[in-house]
């Protein structure tokens, strides 16, 4: 098991995502710092660490690092709103179907757990977009060797 290996999964099943057209452009670790370069476009970034105490043992911690997945959405596909919102929604299932197939990120980690989605309307250096943002906890217990 590896941190390095869960992201490059991650990397890999969203770039798999089917389901929704168009599909994502790109797929980009971390955030985009301008407007994203084009879309529909998938970021995701490591957003938490917390440490699953009751896991612990003398050589080593557990973990759950939240993995923040966020996808970006043209707002100017129909005035009506009623096709961009079928494309975030294909967006967010495509997400969680690609996912929850691989749960344990093809062993590089215990478990995978993926929380609520949540949709807003967002603005990056003047480009207007809507956005679909969902957490991915990865869990990994032993992640930490911790010495006495």
């Amino acid at each position: 098991m590896t941190r390095a290996g869960c992201l490059d999964r991650i990397d890999t099943l969203l770039s798999g995502v089917t389901g929704m057209t168009p599909p994502f452009v790109a797929i980009s670790r971390g955030e985009p710092l301008g407007s994203p370069p084009a879309l529909p476009w998938c970021s995701f970034w490591v957003s938490g660490l917390s440490v699953i105490s009751d896991m612990n043992t003398l050589s080593d911690e557990s973990t759950i690092t939240s993995i923040t997945i966020r996808s970006y959405h043209p707002v100017a596909l129909a005035p009506e709103g009623g096709a961009i919102t079928l494309d975030i929604w294909d967006a967010i299932a495509g997400i969680r179907v690609a996912l929850l197939a691989d749960a344990n990120l093809s062993g590089n980690c215990s478990q995978i757990q993926i929380n609520d989605a949540t949709v807003d309307a967002a603005e990056l250096n003047g480009v207007y977009h809507y956005q679909s943002t969902q957490t991915l906890d990865v869990w990994i217990l032993g992640d930490t060797p911790v010495s006495p």
